[in-house]
């Protein structure tokens, strides 16, 4: 086993403590100045580069130096050594972060919110950082393969599948005319409520499976 000398584990924790307290620094002002552009974190020790974008203070691209990204990312929540810088103005040409993405960045905020406050940040200012960060970001699907995004397209999707749910009509035959040329009343609402089941379940398939990488601006 190596052990560290007294001024070695010195350095080690000033490093460390370094590390933690710039990105601190760099998240925060990113939340309350709404910033563009991208934090750069750079660990030597792990061998490691990841980029986090951001658009007006808003998580939107994600990027790194290794093929597998989400294996970067979970290498990220071991790193205890980096050095971080944000460069302002620099924009991703998408926005395609995923729920599996959003889950490692929500845990290394939390880590970073922790760390933080070991390290002497204040707590008032750190309190609700991940959540606040991560709000607008997509959640784990509750059902395997369908995206769940927060935007408000999504959100009025469920809502109209949830008021449909209660008068849903199962598609049927067209129903038979009366001899006299009409229909009985409760023969035409339930046509039109056919009618209104397909279009919702078109329009929900329509945002539901429209894919989640799209243009910046």
């Amino acid at each position: 086993m190596t052990h560290l000398s007294s001024t070695q584990a010195s350095l080690c924790c000033d490093a460390t403590q370094r590390y933690f307290l710039d990105a601190v620094n760099a998240l925060l002002d990113v939340r309350d100045q709404e910033l563009s552009g991208r934090l750069c974190i750079r660990s030597d020790e792990r061998r490691g580069l990841i980029h986090f974008y951001f658009q007006e203070g808003r998580l939107v691209h994600i990027m790194g130096d290794k093929r597998n990204l989400e294996a970067l990312l979970q290498d990220l929540l071991q790193w205890q050594r980096a050095k971080v810088r944000f460069d302002a103005q620099i924009g991703a040409p998408f926005q395609d972060v995923t729920w599996h993405q959003a889950e490692f960045f929500q845990s290394w905020l939390e880590l970073v919110e922790v760390k933080g406050v070991v390290y002497g940040a204040s707590y008032a200012s750190l309190d609700g950082l991940a959540g606040y960060m991560t709000a607008h970001l997509p959640a784990k699907p509750l059902i395997e393969g369908v995206s769940v995004t927060t935007s408000k397209d999504a959100q009025l999707a469920l809502w109209v599948s949830a008021k449909m749910a209660v008068c849903i009509v199962p598609e049927t035959p067209p129903l038979p005319v009366a001899s006299s040329g009409w229909l009985s009343p409760v023969s035409q609402t339930l046509q039109q409520a056919g009618r209104l089941t397909q279009d919702v379940s078109r329009f929900l398939t329509r945002i539901m499976h429209v894919g989640s990488r799209q243009p910046v601006g």
